[in-house]
């Protein structure tokens, strides 16, 4: 019988944390502009995750009425319907249920 040989993926490429860091500043006027940049591109993603999870809050709201309103008060109205229900039916047969 024929042995089904494994996928042979690609190693992941390994990288060191020296290459993936920019240039060390050489001043401190550039330092105080690399960590102002750094600065404006947190508040950028910042921003991004308030957005999203604002909209996530507002799915889950609308998640919540949608159930309530689907679950929640069709039970409240069976609450009165039913024994209303049940008096009628008890009148409409002789003798009773």
């Amino acid at each position: 019988m024929d042995t089904i040989p494994s996928p042979q993926y690609p190693a992941p490429e390994q990288t060191s944390p020296t290459t993936a860091q920019p240039p060390a500043p050489q001043s401190t006027e550039e330092l105080l502009r690399a960590v102002g940049q750094q600065l404006a591109e947190q508040n950028v993603k910042i921003d991004a995750v308030y957005k999203s999870s604002e909209r996530l809050r507002k799915y889950f709201m609308w998640t919540l009425i949608i159930t309530v309103a689907t679950i929640v008060l069709p039970l409240i109205g069976l609450a009165f319907v039913v024994p209303y229900y049940l008096s009628s039916l008890q009148g409409a047969i002789p003798g009773g249920l």
